[in-house]
């Protein structure tokens, strides 16, 4: 038993040095995935992804690496190099295409981040490359925000003071209710597949549109991860919202 536990201990201690490794020689990578309006098929951004691109094993995916990371606590220096990344690109794309709408882009965040200046580090990579910062969302989770309600409030009207958006992530898998998130400065509601699954079919019931209309605010956002069904009505606002339902793939 404790020969394993050691054997456990060194594999992971060889897993940190080599993450540690691929954020020093530039092995990590972000790749955007668009989010797309349900009823016009537009795109309304894109999502960073981050991807490790290990020179022995190929593709890695954050699934494998991103748990190691939060317990070594690298997610801080990788998540603020993600976000520094998504930044300069969004930037680049803004400036080659300036015919075109500007396409925001979203960076998850993770709650150890939430424990350093987080405040300052978003405001240094938008001032860095110049980018306007509502082209700039931060995705946080449920989890994130219940954990010290207060503390989440006052990080959150921080970061909208500088004019970017906030999103929470993956709805409906944790514990919160609509009437909590009311609390939370909020843009965004990405709303978990799960969640929607079977919505436009004869046997789902969609979520009430009470339900729905106990957190929503002017100009806010639902969002459904995963989903490419146009039959998402019980999703989408009323005609004077001002709001709209965006999917991602």
């Amino acid at each position: 038993m404790a020969e394993r536990k050691a054997a456990t201990t060194q594999q992971e201690a060889r897993a940190e040095v080599a993450l540690r490794r691929a954020l020093d020689e530039d092995q990590l990578r972000v790749v955007y995935q668009p989010k797309v309006w349900v009823a016009t098929g537009q795109v309304a951004g894109v999502e960073a992804l981050l991807r490790w691109e290990h020179p022995e094993r190929g593709t890695v995916l954050p699934d494998e690496f991103i748990p190691l990371a939060e317990r070594s606590r690298l997610i801080v220096p990788i998540g603020a190099w993600v976000l520094q990344e998504a930044c300069r690109q969004a930037k680049i794309w803004t400036t080659s295409f300036p015919d075109h709408p500007p396409v925001p882009v979203s960076v998850d965040v993770s709650a150890r981040q939430f424990d350093t200046d987080f405040v300052g580090t978003v405001a240094r990579a938008l001032d860095r490359v110049r980018l306007a910062p509502e082209l700039l969302c931060l995705e946080v989770t449920e989890t994130m925000m219940m954990a010290d309600v207060d503390a989440a409030v006052a990080t959150l009207e921080d970061l909208k003071a500088l004019g970017v958006s906030v999103s929470i992530d993956d709805f409906g898998t944790g514990y919160s209710s609509l009437a909590y998130l009311r609390r939370l400065p909020l843009d965004e509601l990405e709303i978990d597949k799960s969640f929607v699954d079977g919505l436009g079919t004869t046997t789902s019931t969609p979520p009430s549109s009470r339900r729905w209309s106990a957190w929503h605010r002017p100009g806010a956002c639902r969002r459904c991860r995963g989903s490419r069904d146009r039959k998402l009505t019980g999703l989408r606002p009323s005609p004077t919202s001002g709001a709209g339902s965006a999917s991602t793939s």
